[in-house]
């Protein structure tokens, strides 16, 4: 598969599909659970890991306030629960083409919203930025 831009990028949080009102796209994974076990005498760190991996989802873009616009549509999901990333798609839709999804809610597998930030300046255009939480396993797949 060859490099591209993210110029293509679909992204569907909540049956919404915000890819156009969307700038940039972080999908982050980390795992949070290593531990240093080297003991006194030790001359270099000991690291073991376990099995937990913590995902988020980052999502920036340009403010539209209109009714049913970015504005209305992530302050509806604040407080909201869980709720489903219906798929990422960084390069687009299209066969063979990658997809993470996290749309199972009933079984615990969703994002949550943490935080959404309108910063607002005299000079500058009004931009909005999102983190939501993963829960679950989020899935990679090939589009069909």
């Amino acid at each position: 598969m060859s490099r591209s831009t993210g110029f293509n990028c679909v992204i569907s949080i909540d049956s919404n599909d915000i890819s156009g009102k969307s700038n940039e796209v972080t999908l982050d994974f980390e795992s949070p659970d290593i531990e240093e076990v080297g003991g006194f005498a030790e001359a270099w760190e000991i690291l073991v890991g376990g099995n937990i991996t913590k995902w988020s989802l980052s999502i920036n873009g340009v403010y539209d306030g209109a009714a049913s616009e970015i504005d209305s549509i992530l302050f509806g999901l604040l407080g909201g629960g869980m709720v489903t990333l219906d798929h990422l798609r960084p390069q687009g839709t299209g066969t063979g083409l990658p997809e993470y999804s996290a749309a199972t809610v009933a079984s615990g597998i969703g994002v949550i919203m943490q935080s959404y930030n309108v910063p607002i300046s005299r000079t500058g255009a009004i931009k909005w930025s999102a983190k939501f939480a993963g829960s679950g396993q989020v899935t990679r797949a090939q589009q069909a």
